[in-house]
């Protein structure tokens, strides 16, 4: 090789691997997806094997554990429990306020991830018709896969933009992704808003100063509270705070809101009906109506 095929040759491997870097960094792009396979040049889906009686609900199936996020998830069982809990709590939240989930509801739930909560719509809320979407492609394809056909699956990207038409949905849910959302947040607050029906209702979880106190009396998470431990050491206490943020990596992200922002900048976009600390682990969920 000569020395300027050489020099052609270093030139694309730096332009590729600044490429890489910025692909990598959710603040530096307008959009983002975590694609099937990223490695991969070409790649086959397969049908799913038929459903097994012993897998669960229904037969269907539970993904790989390594892939579980939750403490308590030990085993299927559990895991299987703890998106059912996590359901008829969001379906007893949207029923205090007048919405009894059934025939004729469309409800969306924004990252749905393998689907451990929205499996469960169809026993909880017969005849729903009942979405969800997630960053991640893979999860996607694993839940329209192995989980019941009656669930609608999409991908989105990092892009504060949904693909359904205003006010589709009668209930939006998410559970632990607005605290791990670093940029655009309120972005993605008003796209939900955008999407729920005039009167629809909006569960979605938070990190507060009632998870602080959470985390600092039970021990859970405490990798959460060595971030918030350190942050306070450069910073200085916590509070008052508006919004803090521990890790804006992407997928690391731990934003903590606090009650007064939430009530003056969400309470702008929403009724709030209800703040319900440790409603989901130790997460404050936060109950709406546009």
């Amino acid at each position: 090789m000569d020395r300027w095929a050489e020099a052609r040759s270093r030139g694309v491997r730096a332009l590729k691997r600044g490429l890489e870097r910025g692909l990598a960094d959710d603040r530096t792009l307008a959009a983002r997806i975590r694609p099937m396979r990223p490695d991969d040049e070409a790649f086959v889906l397969r049908p799913a094997a038929p459903p097994d009686p012993a897998a669960g609900p229904g037969g269907w199936a539970v993904p790989d554990p390594t892939r579980w996020e939750l403490e308590e998830e030990r085993d299927a069982a559990a895991y299987l429990a703890s998106g059912e809990l996590h359901a008829r709590t969001i379906a007893a939240a949207a029923a205090r306020h007048g919405l009894a989930l059934g025939e004729g509801h469309r409800l969306l739930e924004f990252g749905c991830g393998f689907g451990r909560v929205l499996r469960w719509w169809p026993a909880v809320a017969p005849g729903a018709e009942a979405w969800g979407v997630d960053l991640e492609a893979e999860r996607i394809a694993w839940a329209r896969a192995h989980l019941p056909p009656s669930l609608r699956l999409s991908a989105c990207t990092t892009a504060p933009h949904l693909p359904f038409p205003d006010g589709s949905f009668e209930l939006v849910y998410a559970c632990s992704v607005i605290p791990h959302i670093s940029e655009l947040a309120d972005a993605w607050v008003l796209e939900l808003r955008r999407v729920l029906a005039p009167g629809g209702l909006a569960y979605l979880t938070v990190y507060d100063e009632d998870t602080e106190s959470a985390i600092r009396r039970t021990g859970e998470s405490p990798n959460l509270r060595a971030g918030l431990d350190a942050l306070e050491a450069r910073d200085g206490p916590l509070r008052p705070f508006d919004v803090a943020v521990l890790n804006r990596r992407p997928g690391s992200a731990q934003v903590f809101y606090s009650r007064d922002y939430l009530e003056r900048v969400w309470g702008g976009w929403f009724e709030i009906l209800e703040r319900r600390p440790e409603d989901f682990h130790v997460q404050t969920a936060m109950v709406l109506r546009r």
